[in-house]
C-alpha cells in the first residue's frame, strides 16, 4: 500500500515539475511514429492495453524527428485521459495516419464528452472540468497542458473534438520526415 501511494505521489510530483518547465530539452532522433505509439500503448497499464483498438497505416513510412521520452509521455497522457474519462469497458481508439507532410495521431474515447466551455479551457494549467471534480477523478488538471507543451515543442499542434454524451477525440498533428 505504501509503495502504491508513493508511486502515485511520485507521479504527481513529476506532473507538477513537467508543468513548470518553460522549455523542454529535446533529444530528437528520427523514429517511426507508429512504432512509438505502439510502445506507448504497450507500456501503459494492463487496464488500458486491453481496451485499445489501433488503426495504423504505413507504419514504416511515418517518420518524425522526436524526443522519444517526451513524445511517449504525451501519448501516455492522452491514453490515461481516455481511460479516466471514457466509459468503462468501452474501447479507446488510436489512429495514426499520414496527412500530406504531417502525421496525425488520434486518441478517442466514448466518455461523457466536453462542453464548449470545457473545451475552451481544457489546455489551461490546473483546469479540471466540473464533471471531473464531481466524479472525484484523480489528477491536477495538468495532463493536457503538458501534452500541448510537448507537441508544440516538436513543431506540432493538438486539437480536441468532443460531443457531450458521445466522447472526445484528441488530434495531434506532427511534422513528418519525408525522404527524397
Amino acid at each position: 500500500t505504501v509503495r502504491r501511494a508513493m508511486g502515485r505521489l511520485t507521479a504527481r510530483i513529476a506532473e507538477l515539475m513537467a508543468a513548470s518547465d518553460d522549455g523542454l530539452d529535446l533529444k530528437r532522433s528520427r523514429l517511426s511514429i507508429g512504432r512509438l505509439v505502439d510502445e506507448s500503448i504497450d507500456s501503459t497499464a494492463a487496464a488500458i492495453r486491453g481496451r485499445v483498438t489501433r488503426f495504423v497505416t504505413d507504419v514504416a513510412g511515418l517518420i518524425a524527428d522526436v524526443d522519444a521520452r517526451h513524445f511517449s509521455q504525451a501519448i501516455g497522457e492522452l491514453l490515461t485521459n481516455a481511460r479516466k474519462f471514457g466509459a468503462n469497458d468501452m474501447p479507446i481508439v488510436v489512429r495514426v495516419a499520414a496527412r500530406d507532410e504531417s502525421i496525425e495521431i488520434q486518441v478517442s474515447d466514448t466518455g461523457p464528452g466536453m462542453t464548449r466551455a470545457e473545451l475552451a479551457r481544457a489546455f489551461d494549467s490546473f483546469y479540471r472540468s466540473p464533471s471531473a471534480r464531481t466524479d472525484a477523478i484523480q489528477g491536477f488538471g495538468l495532463g493536457l497542458h503538458i501534452v500541448r507543451n510537448i507537441v508544440h515543442a516538436h513543431g506540432g499542434d493538438i486539437e480536441l473534438h468532443s460531443e457531450v454524451g458521445v466522447g472526445t477525440t484528441a488530434v495531434v498533428t506532427l511534422p513528418r520526415v519525408i525522404d527524397s
